[in-house]
């Protein structure tokens, strides 16, 4: 295999070839597991809503009663669904999903659900 991890009959003609560099990665371990997305989006949905749309909702100052616990529980979270995965990916992916669908129509923390936050701001509720 040449630098770019082809055989000798292709090469590439840059070293920040993205392919290359995304199988050098996941050749070492480096790449990012399928729920780490998921969670992410949940935890982003999560503390946007807190922050932004729920004080918008209601006529508070934005980031007041903002829940930093959100930050270490996306840590925790995303690490042990990545572990998870590492035993069970179709389970671990599907708990993160799962994660995410909840962050949508559950109230977490202080704020109403992101669906209510947003019906009572186009006002349809």
């Amino acid at each position: 295999m040449d630098r770019c991890g082809y055989g000798s009959s292709r090469a590439c003609t840059s070293p920040s070839y993205p392919a290359a560099s995304r199988r050098k990665q996941a050749s070492h371990g480096l790449a990012m597991a399928a729920s780490t997305g998921f969670i992410l989006a949940a935890a982003g949905i999560a503390a946007a809503n807190e922050a932004i749309f729920a004080p918008a909702a209601t006529g508070r100052p934005l980031w007041k009663d903002f829940n930093w616990r959100i930050v270490p529980a996306t840590a925790i979270a995303t690490l042990a669904l990545a572990g998870l995965e590492s035993l069970s990916e179709p389970l671990g992916k599907g708990l993160a999903v799962l994660a995410l669908l909840t962050v949508l129509m559950i109230p977490v923390g202080n704020a109403p659900s992101p669906i209510e936050n947003v019906s009572k701001m186009l006002g349809l509720k």
